[in-house]
């Protein structure tokens, strides 16, 4: 399951890619209520993307040797709490802005006076405001409007509750009260208000509005506060209006481009797909799920007819043998090591009580193996540490008779040594001839 914060990451960057798109392909097109649609679908299809649980094509994690599966966290990690504070305080703050706005547009309705009904609209006078308005209700200050210009401003509103622009707009701001950290989310908005401003300027003008509505609408951006929630006559940037209204229809094939967001969605899925496991046979090819991992907490090749029945058992027999040798090896190598060491304390030391508990251990070391059992010394390794013990003997006395002994009896030992290497490589070569046989 994603995590908390990486849902709000991965919605982030899905706005910010398609805002690109849109400002790189689509904003300067005159196909405004398609571009409406681009806006408004990529807002959502942003909270979307990130839940798509899609196998990665390109990266894979591997199984453990043995096939085993690896574990899996049964739920995401609880988000930190100094991380969650700070976001939850962007979020509070965007909330209460967004409540106070309601609150604000309430006093406009309870301080307004009904001027008259038309059809779907009510037309609400009073407050110091260029016109505005909201879902079924329109908002005027009469005494800045002359006749001749009412009926423009109306039908201007009048687009925006025909076509729910309002709905449009408590959109984007349930996104901005979740994306509030997120930079690309404030040009998300301004271009959706922007787009309402176009599609009404368009249906006026089509009525026969013309250079009498430009005047108009320069004559409403001076001067009275923006009602910044609702849709109002002055939102947008005048000269970007204007120059829209004067603006060739953008090409038929031009509205091509909106399918722009078909690749940009297919790199975000590609960007948060998780990457396949190796051996898979329980998912089907998919990433491993927490309810497979119940079920198979072992994959056995031999489900999937790669191996003969009983040969699953065999290899892992095997790989258990291969450990245990591995194991054993290394503690004999540790067993050797001390025994050197324990050598060559024993040549550095004139103690006799020492040398003797020194001895006793080398001994002890030496017929005793690394799992306990008792090593059976051939012929060859006696002679060679009697030998050892021998030299030492040697260079630890000054007896002019025992030294003459002691090199005597080492010239025989040598001769014996020489004769049993001699026996053992005719031993193992006779071993080789009988295994290749």
């Amino acid at each position: 399951m994603i995590s908390f914060y990486s849902y709000l990451l991965e919605a982030a960057a899905c706005l910010t890619l398609f805002m690109l798109v849109y400002r790189l392909f689509l904003h300067r097109e005159t196909f405004f209520q398609l571009n409406r649609f681009y806006l408004i679908g990529t807002a959502l299809l942003a909270w979307v993307i990130p839940l798509a649980d899609l196998p990665s094509p390109f990266f894979t994690r591997a199984l453990p040797s043995g096939g085993a599966i690896p574990a899996v966290p049964s739920a995401p990690d609880s988000p930190s709490l100094l991380p969650l504070l700070v976001y939850g305080a962007g979020a509070g703050l965007m909330l209460v802005r967004f409540a106070l706005q309601l609150r604000r547009l309430r006093t406009f309705i309870q301080a307004g006076t009904v001027l008259r009904r038309s059809g779907r609209c009510r037309i609400v006078t009073g407050g110091d405001t260029p016109p505005f308005s909201f879902f079924g209700t329109i908002f005027i200050n009469r005494d800045r409007i002359s006749d001749p210009d009412l009926a423009r401003i109306l039908a201007h509103e009048a687009v925006h509750v025909r076509q729910f622009h309002s709905l449009d707009i408590l959109l984007m701001e349930l996104v901005t009260i979740f994306q509030w950290f997120n930079p690309f989310v404030w040009p998300y908005r301004s271009a959706l208000k922007e787009i309402h401003e176009y599609l009404a300027d368009r249906a006026v003008i089509a009525q026969g509005g013309g250079a009498g509505y430009r005047r108009l609408i320069l004559e409403q951006h001076i001067g009275g506060r923006l009602f910044e929630f609702a849709n109002n006559l002055s939102r947008s940037q005048i000269k970007r209006r204007i120059t829209m209204m004067t603006k060739e229809k953008s090409r038929a094939r031009t509205r091509l481009k909106v399918l722009l967001a078909v690749p940009a969605a297919a790199l975000l899925l590609l960007a948060f797909a998780e990457p396949r496991t190796a051996a898979d046979p329980v998912s089907g090819g998919r990433a491993l799920s927490p309810a497979d991992i119940e079920a198979a907490p072992v994959i056995s090749l031999s489900a999937t007819g790669q191996d003969k029945p009983g040969e699953q058992k065999k290899k892992q027999a095997e790989l258990e043998k291969k450990k245990k040798e591995a194991a054993l090896a290394e503690m004999e190598e540790e067993r050797r090591l001390k025994i050197r060491q324990l050598k060559l304390k024993l040549k550095g030391t004139e103690d006799p009580e020492l040398r003797k508990k020194i001895k006793a251990l080398i001994v002890e070391m030496e017929t005793n193996g690394p799992n306990g059992k008792k090593i059976k010394m051939s012929k060859l390794e006696s002679v060679n540490r009697e030998m050892e013990e021998l030299k030492l003997k040697l260079e630890k006395t000054g007896d002019a008779d025992l030294r003459k002994k002691i090199k005597m009896k080492l010239i025989a030992m040598e001769e014996d040594l020489l004769k049993l290497k001699e026996q053992e490589k005719k031993n193992q070569q006779a071993k080789k001839s009988v295994k290749k046989k």
